[in-house]
């Protein structure tokens, strides 16, 4: 039996100081860490403690170590402005840094412009599943319903730079910024297309821009993900991706460095 996202944040203990204390069951593990989305996503929870109301604007999280099933968070904020608060927060194994996010929040200002570029028109008669294969794939991967629009499967050996995905969260909802932060980070290492066998890759830092503060409304299916690997060296690789909701408005931008063991 599996555990959704939903479930999961509900079941989490979270005190008014931030700290929050939850079970990541195995169908979430990414190998021998907790999936790096959920991950964040119940760091964001922490820090909303402290900050409830303000509108989250960016991410810049960094994974230390790995994150096993018992996850204690804390939260505290570092600085509250008049519209920005920027806050922290740790995931700890014992004393010890697993995970560190700081978390930018900004209250809505007045501005003479916006701009909020929308999803191409690509469709998506030509997708290729993208399955949870028991034993093979990350145990995470079971919880989202996924099609590739275009790339590459990791361990191809095709060397495929970008990659479009549809994506669903397997969930009963509603929507929120936590599952918007955990479809964010679907996107597999494209460093992986280059490797004709499997090898084992992680993220190193991810830094996630969100564009929108409206969760709610939105259905857990229909989601895109665009991902381009930009750069590669030494064993490390530079890739951005852009997310989508149904409908075509932008959600979010990210940029993680990865390793990638092959």
């Amino acid at each position: 039996m599996t555990t959704t996202l939903s479930e999961l944040l509900r079941s989490a203990e979270i005190s008014p100081s931030g700290e929050l204390r939850a079970h990541v069951p195995a169908d979430w593990m990414q190998g021998r860490s907790a999936f790096g989305g959920l991950q964040v996503a119940l760091a964001v929870r922490a820090m909303r403690a402290l900050v409830p109301d303000a509108p989250l604007r960016a991410i810049q999280a960094t994974f230390v170590g790995p994150v096993g099933e018992s996850v204690h968070v804390t939260a505290a904020i570092l600085r509250k402005g008049r519209n920005v608060t920027h806050a922290e927060a740790q995931i700890l194994d014992g004393q010890a840094t697993s995970l560190l996010v700081v978390g930018v929040f900004g209250e809505a200002r007045k501005s003479c412009f916006s701009l909020n570029r929308v999803m191409p028109d690509t469709p998506a008669t030509a997708s290729t599943p993208f399955p949870h294969v028991p034993g093979v794939t990350p145990a995470f991967l079971q919880h989202f319903d996924a099609r590739m629009i275009s790339g590459a499967a990791p361990f191809s050996g095709s060397g495929a730079s970008h990659a479009l995905f549809e994506v669903g969260l397997e969930d009963e909802g509603p929507a929120t910024e936590a599952h918007a932060v955990a479809i964010s980070d679907f996107a597999p290492p494209l460093g992986l297309t280059y490797l004709s066998a499997p090898a084992p890759a992680s993220t190193a830092t991810w830094l996630l821009e969100l564009a929108t503060d409206r969760f709610d409304d939105l259905p857990l299916s229909g989601w895109r993900i665009a991902a381009s690997l930009d750069h590669a060296r030494d064993g490390y690789t530079s890739q951005t991706t852009v997310v989508w909701a149904p409908g075509g408005a932008t959600v979010a931008r990210g940029h993680q460095t990865m390793l990638v063991f092959g």
